[in-house]
């Protein structure tokens, strides 16, 4: 290779140098530049150490040596990151030393995990609510004026897995609010009046088993479906009531640390209204109304022994009681329909009372922490975000258990659930009647027990 064309390249590079740097005087001008005179230099360095090589001229390599040490320290002041060429990184996806990377928010496991159990509690809330309300429209026998409460705390408990948990599990998953302060606002709403009807719904329903219990005859006449539903509507309006404050004067909180958030109002006064009259007043109901259902049912249980035991000894004494009849060799022993009615009543409303206590039961455990940290949420400094979110759920979930303590616990809806979900409705009337009959008067083929001779071979029969 002829040596003079190294003299010649280098003198190309030196001339494109000077065209190609002066670019601008943006941040991204001034990484241009410096990226393409590092190039540069490096080409013009590589081509005088070839001429040095084939021509051994050791000008060639100090002059590139001089030139290196001259520009590395200029180039060095240009490449170093400013907080221009930061923030153009940053824009380009890239990031500096000087500020660390956001970390992203991904799906993990314990994600996954949550979005399932909640979302296995929306659909059992659904499905147990709807079994409620389509076993009243479809049973003639619960079509009672006492079932209009429970398809009400129904209705209720399905605003709530409806209107209300999805939007909260969507909140969960995304850790902040993505759906403005509109929707926020009637979410809060809907998600107040849900819950404040859920629960006075339930506090309807225990005053009304208590004078079911305590007045059976007086408030069995007055229990029609007027007044039933006139009480319907007086929940609601309450309910009302306790949730549009925050809508319509006082606003929500959308705003948390800086980070889009939605939540009801925080404010003082509002707090101390809506937890005493949406729960702390309803429980107070509660807790007395079943104290005194249970004393009660305790007084109409001992009255029923002494009853018995008076009954006993009249037919033990005396041959003349209408419920003795004298036969040739023994004694027969005939209830009388009445007593039996009345029993069967009594048996009925006791369970109904264990009903209640174990609703009121889940209810105290599922809501009481919530309201309790409602109560003393506005003194706290920071935000407990974790805490109340696990409070509000376990709220929600009181939702979910009252369809299942009505399927345990009472066979007048145990029966039609099971009947409903295996879509056998068509004879559930006929097997409802016949459900009834025999609790009330017994299998007509075992009523009466022939039981061993008394006193030479008579008999003795009973009513089971």
């Amino acid at each position: 290779m002829d040596p003079t064309v190294f003299p010649l390249l280098s003198t190309l590079l030196q001339q494109s140098s000077a065209q190609v740097l002066p670019i601008g005087d943006g941040p991204t001008s001034t990484v241009a530049s410096g990226v393409a005179e590092v190039a540069i230099i490096n080409a013009t360095a590589t081509i005088n150490f070839l001429e040095y090589l084939l021509t051994g001229n050791s000008s060639s390599a100090s002059v590139s040596a001089t030139a290196i040490a001259t520009s590395l320290p200029a180039l060095v002041d240009r490449l170093t990151p400013t907080s221009s060429t930061s923030s153009l990184l940053d824009e380009l996806g890239g990031t500096s030393e000087s500020s660390p990377a956001e970390p992203v928010n991904v799906l993990t496991i314990q994600t996954i995990v949550i979005s399932i159990v909640l979302l296995a509690v929306i659909i059992g809330t659904i499905v147990g609510n709807v079994l409620v309300c389509v076993a009243v429209c479809l049973v003639r026998k619960l079509r009672r004026p006492c079932n209009y409460l429970l398809v009400s705390l129904a209705i209720s408990d399905l605003c709530v897995a409806v209107l209300v948990m999805p939007p909260a599990l969507l909140y969960e998953v995304l850790e902040e609010w993505k759906f403005g302060t509109v929707f926020c606002d009637i979410w809060v709403s809907f998600d107040v009046l849900s819950c404040t009807a859920s629960i006075l719904n339930l506090c309807a329903i225990s005053v009304d088993r208590y004078w079911a219990i305590t007045k059976p005859l007086e408030y069995g006449v007055k229990r029609t479906p007027r007044r039933m539903i006139a009480c319907i509507v007086l929940v609601w309006l309450v309910a009302a009531c306790i949730s549009l404050p925050p809508l319509l004067i006082l606003g929500n909180e959308h705003m948390t640390n800086g980070q889009p958030s939605c939540s009801v109002c925080q404010n003082f006064f509002y707090q101390i209204y809506a937890t005493l009259c949406a729960f702390y007043i309803p429980l107070a109901v509660m807790l007395f109304v079943y104290f005194q259902i249970f004393r009660a049912a305790r007084r109409i249980v001992n009255e029923e022994k002494r009853a018995q035991k008076h009954l006993e000894t009249a037919i033990n004494g005396s041959a003349t009681t209408p419920e003795k009849k004298l036969s040739a060799g023994g004694t027969v022993l005939v209830a009388t329909p009445q007593h039996k009615r009345l029993r069967f009543q009594l048996a009925k409303e006791r369970k109904a009372s264990t009903t209640l206590g174990i609703i009121m039961s889940a209810f105290t455990v599922c809501w009481l922490p919530f309201f309790i940290l409602a109560l003393v949420r506005p003194f706290l400094g920071e935000d407990h975000h974790l805490l109340s979110s696990l409070f509000l759920w376990l709220g929600y979930a009181n939702s979910l258990l009252n369809p299942i303590i009505y399927a345990t616990l009472n066979r007048d809806f145990r029966k039609p659930f099971q009947e409903i979900l295996f879509f056998r409705c068509s004879s559930l009337n006929n097997m409802m009647r016949e459900d009834f009959y025999h609790s009330q008067y017994g299998d007509p083929g075992s009523q009466r027990l022939v039981m061993a001779a008394n006193d030479g071979g008579g008999a003795r029969e009973s009513f089971l």
